[in-house]
């Protein structure tokens, strides 16, 4: 969702604004909502890893979830087109880690084809402890099921004013295409670019400007399954009810799950874009043994 940037399109801005409250909506109502620190206490596990795990990135212009250390140092993702070149040594905020703030300072990589960027963070050591025991684990290996339920959890602006964490644990956050199913695809926002392409999964978990790099979790085991990048701007009618979501998990050949719906990278494609990367001599020796921790689980 390259219009999720800070310097968002006007376009894209003005026509949120005529379309109010459905312009993102999937299903039959809006399903995200504000999560505060005081809900963590009846929060589901995945939430509470979800909410963790989750930075600020880019002043508002995306979301950014933790990974662990490796190498001696932090690491972190986001969206390639959240930090296409860098963190420009960003403070990233973790409201839900006592509200941490932490300096973005040098790039492990970025690679447009999965929307993905890496980099290091600067975290104080009155917070190690604290960070390392609740990072976020790729579920690299495990099959992407019609009807899997998800959980999501960003910056997202759409009905929150005032750039709060909000969740989407709805019926309709689920997988919706077929199973393992990927393709490369366009952007579909208004006045995409049209040489940027992403390998994508479609699912119903409801997305809007902020959201962007932020984990998308199987609700079931709290590992994060994709990364959100897009939702369609803005949404038909159809996928504004709950009943023909749920038919679309049953209908692969539906033109309206590759277009109408949210789309994350999935994590298998993920693994396989780094895997390379941690053999690609252009990149420094740190950078390749962080992507193979990384890719190892480790």
């Amino acid at each position: 969702m390259k219009s999720s940037l800070v310097l968002a399109t006007l376009v894209s801005l003005s026509t949120v604004s005529a379309f109010a409250g459905d312009y993102y909506q999937i299903g039959s109502t809006w399903g995200k909502h504000v999560l505060k620190k005081e809900d963590l206490a009846t929060a589901s596990d995945s939430v509470k890893k979800a909410a963790f795990g989750l930075g600020e990135a880019a002043r508002h212009g995306g979301s950014l979830f933790y990974l662990g250390k490796y190498q001696g140092w932090h690491i972190a993702a986001t969206n390639h087109h959240v930090y296409p070149g860098g963190c420009r040594e960003d403070s990233i905020d973790f409201p839900f880690l006592d509200g941490a703030s932490v300096d973005c300072v040098s790039l492990i990589g970025t690679w447009p084809e999965i929307d993905l960027t890496i980099v290091v963070l600067d975290v104080p050591k009155k917070y190690d402890e604290l960070f390392t025991s609740h990072a976020l684990k790729f579920d690299f290996d495990s099959d992407l099921v019609p009807g899997q339920k998800l959980v999501n959890l960003g910056f997202g602006q759409h009905k929150n004013p005032t750039y709060s964490p909000v969740v989407d644990e709805s019926d309709n956050c689920m997988v919706i295409s077929p199973r393992n199913a990927s393709r490369q695809m366009g952007d579909v926002v208004p006045n995409p670019d049209p040489a940027f392409n992403v390998w994508s999964f479609a699912h119903g978990c409801e997305n809007s400007q902020g959201d962007s790099g932020s984990a998308i979790l199987d609700r079931s085991s709290g590992k994060i399954v994709g990364v959100v990048w897009t939702t369609k701007e803005p949404k038909i009618e159809r996928v504004q009810d709950n009943t023909y979501v749920a038919l679309l998990t049953k209908q692969p050949g539906n033109a309206d799950v590759w277009a109408e719906l949210s789309y994350g990278v999935p994590a298998f494609k993920i693994k396989e874009v780094l895997t390379k990367a941690s053999k690609d001599s252009n990149l420094r020796q740190f950078a390749r043994d962080v992507l193979a921790d990384i890719v190892s689980g480790k």
